[in-house]
């Protein structure tokens, strides 16, 4: 059963709290110098799952090169912009008199840890374990409630600090402070308190007792967790455009000087210009980036010589400072929240327009998408299968750390609707925490055409 969200004007909580009786100490070598928070940030940097990202795509597959920027890239300089945001906010908090509680150290760690929980293949795999969970359920809040909640990125990344993550052997999870794990929360909600045609949340009813531990007064995300989610945009709005650029994808420099290519983009993406981003906005925002801010060397397509690539990372920089700056403490005292001032927003959106329009919709990748959802089908019903089986060999293709929590929370289960939420859930745990080496790997041997050896392995 889900818990209510909790009220306004609640009594306020120990943002230094922890899940757990560890309180961050490595008695072994003596006191730790570090603060809470600190630790935290350790915490998730050292983790196998923030390794893993490296293995991971952030538009295209990882296996791709170093051109594009992989989830592990992605997030370490997500992470860079969000504490760059806080140490700012921090300031202006002592000048002002805002009683905002910003930490550097708490927004770095949540930007470090916000893609921990994006599986191989990217959205198109959280796409596809998404309807593998939810396939034969009606989406209503009532059928949801007390199922598997299907599949989302930010709540795996939420099971994966308080469940699946390992520290050490007296608990499951990071056992992250309570501050930290609020700072992840983008959508303070279960899959069963999304509004009608949402589908983005941020916890499994599994990890309901954590979520309550963790989750904002009220229904808003608190200003950390925001300051993460506008690094977050940043970060991804300008490295994908240059990371296209550099490719040949999307042609900047066609947009800057030829008025028939920018108009035809515009008139093209007329859907996504909603609210105050109308196409006359939109139109009037591609002419501020490129036309002010576009040096004229990237005026042609990209040769990366070394003047280019100077002025590529003049043109990026100049984009970050200025988002960084735009953003602003709205209200005063309690009342005071983080917000973007809307004409970055608006640049931002374009930005990712830019992606939606001249990348996702490119045939080749739409190709090679439709390939990985097959990969990540098969994987899934392999494990399914396995974690399901009453042999007792038959669990052994689940990763095996997997295979030892599905035991144990298996063998504490009290029914048997709650041990097939278990084993579903695992199985989708199991494709998620795959890289996509070796989601591919995987996939082959099971398909009996890898011809390695069996001493070779793949988890």
């Amino acid at each position: 059963m889900t818990v209510d969200i909790a009220a306004e004007g609640a009594a306020p909580r120990d943002r230094k709290a922890r899940r757990h009786a560890d309180q961050g100490k490595n008695t072994s070598v003596g006191e730790d110098q570090r603060e809470e928070f600190a630790r935290d940030r350790d915490r998730v940097l050292y983790s196998s799952a923030f390794r893993r990202l490296a293995g991971v795509t952030q538009v295209v597959g990882a296996a791709e090169g170093h051109v594009f920027h992989n989830r592990l890239t992605h997030s370490m300089k997500a992470a860079q912009i969000g504490r760059r945001l806080a140490e700012r906010f921090r300031s202006e908090n002592e000048l002002r008199g805002h009683k905002l509680d910003v930490d550097p150290e708490v927004v770095e760690a949540a930007a470090l840890a916000h893609d921990l929980g994006h599986p191989p293949f990217g959205h198109a795999a959280e796409a596809e374990l998404d309807r593998l969970l939810t396939a034969n359920k009606s989406p209503t809040r009532e059928e949801w409630l007390g199922k598997v909640d299907g599949f989302e990125g930010n709540a795996q990344t939420f099971r994966i600090l308080t469940k699946l993550a390992c520290h050490r052997a007296e608990y499951l999870g990071l056992d992250l402070t309570q501050a930290t794990l609020c700072a992840v929360i983008k959508y303070p909600w279960y899959a069963s308190q999304c509004s009608a045609g949402k589908r983005e949340w941020n916890a499994y009813e599994s990890e309901s007792a954590d979520f309550e531990f963790a989750r904002p007064q009220g229904t808003d995300k608190g200003n950390e967790a925001q300051l993460m989610e506008y690094a977050d945009d940043i970060a991804y709005s300008v490295h994908d455009v240059e990371d296209f650029y550099r490719a040949g994808w999307i042609p900047l420099h066609r947009l800057a000087t030829e008025p028939r290519e920018r108009r035809r983009f515009v008139d093209a993406e007329k859907d996504a210009w909603t609210g105050e981003l109308t196409s006359t906005v939109a139109s009037g925002v591609v002419s501020d980036i490129l036309d002010d801010l576009l040096p004229e060397p990237l005026h042609v397509p990209y040769a990366g010589t070394v003047v280019q690539r100077a002025e590529l990372r003049r043109f990026t920089s100049r984009l970050i400072g200025t988002y960084v700056r735009g953003v602003y403490v709205a209200g005063t005292g309690d009342g005071a929240r983080v917000a973007m001032l809307p004409k970055h927003a608006h640049e931002i959106a374009v930005l990712k327009q830019l992606m939606v329009h001249y990348v996702f919709c490119n045939p080749a990748l739409a190709a090679q998408q439709q390939g990985h959802r097959h990969v990540v089908r098969e994987l899934f019903n392999a494990f399914y299968v396995a974690a399901h089986s009453s042999k007792k060999n038959a669990p052994a293709i689940l990763p095996p750390g997997l295979r030892s929590l599905l035991e144990t929370l298996v063998e504490e289960a009290g029914s048997e609707e709650e041990r097939e939420r278990i084993r579903t859930r695992i199985a989708a745990d199991s494709v998620a925490s795959l890289t996509e080496q070796e989601a591919t790997a995987l996939h082959r041997r099971l398909s009996g055409f890898d011809g390695r050896a069996v001493r070779d392995p793949i988890l």
